[in-house]
């Protein structure tokens, strides 16, 4: 009679190693692939006088195909402080106008008090990283785990002291008019010192200052950085007014920590 049980056994160890393999499998830890770095988040600081805010404004890094598209987003502050934020697609306006920009979108954090706060930033619910923002008195930090599509423009912003003014002033042909304009800015408010760094509207670099933004001055314009007490502003609103009635050309620009512009 012929032996037909080592086929049997055959049978059982393979069916013992397809089981072994599933269960093995099931050990096996589910890696979520890194996706391409498709947006900015820059840290903002807005102005009203009403206080101020912590912002992010994100951005794509590369144009889409039309002007004013928005990013859409979700944003939520959970239970622990943990800032969460998810980007859902880019929106696209009706009347697409080429050619395209970077997509864009502000979303309000809020005044936050110093501490460290845990941060979640996913991007199409496919991907979702951690990361951590740290408030101080002086700067806002903030850190993300690399590879998640979003990453900071800047890992820091240093915050502006209540009280700052800035601005430029320009005249062409006689930049001594506008020499004059600060040197009389000066006797009204004090010198003020700073760190090195980047404040968003202005960079202090090494005896330095540069004004950045939308209101960049032309070359060769004044620049300032100033503390003004509350009780001179109004003489330096007069002080503006004055030089803009007496020299038609001059270019004066002033911003301070409560959101106004001068």
């Amino acid at each position: 009679m012929k032996k037909i049980y080592p086929m049997a056994v055959l049978v059982c160890f393979s069916i013992l190693l397809a089981a072994s393999c599933n269960l093995s499998s099931l050990n096996d830890p589910i890696v979520v692939p890194d996706v391409e770095d498709e947006f900015y988040l820059e840290l903002w600081e807005s102005f009203s006088a009403q206080g101020r805010q912590l912002e992010w404004k994100l951005r794509t890094i590369e144009p889409v195909d039309c002007e004013d598209a928005l990013i859409s987003f979700s944003f939520t502050q959970r239970a622990g402080q943990e800032l969460a934020l998810s980007i859902n697609e880019i929106v696209s306006p009706g009347d697409c106008v080429p050619p395209g920009a970077p997509a864009a979108a502000t979303v309000e954090v809020g005044a936050l008090p110093n501490g460290d706060y845990p941060v979640s930033v996913a991007l199409r619910a496919t991907v979702s990283r951690e990361g951590e923002l740290s408030v101080s008195q002086d700067l806002y930090q903030i850190e993300v785990a690399t590879g998640g599509g979003i990453i900071p423009l800047r890992n820091e912003l240093h915050r502006i002291p209540e009280g700052t003014i800035w601005g430029y002033a320009s005249y062409s042909p006689d930049r001594a008019v506008a020499q004059a304009f600060e040197d009389e800015l000066r006797a009204l408010s004090s010198s003020q010192g700073l760190a090195l760094g980047y404040y968003g509207y202005f960079r202090v670099e090494p005896g330095e200052l540069e004004i950045l933004g939308a209101g960049q001055p032309a070359e060769g314009a004044v620049v300032f950085q100033r503390q003004l007490e509350a009780a001179n502003r109004d003489a330096v609103v007069s002080l503006i007014e004055s030089y803009r009635a007496n020299y038609p050309d001059i270019t004066i620009a002033v911003w301070n920590t409560l959101g106004e512009t001068w």
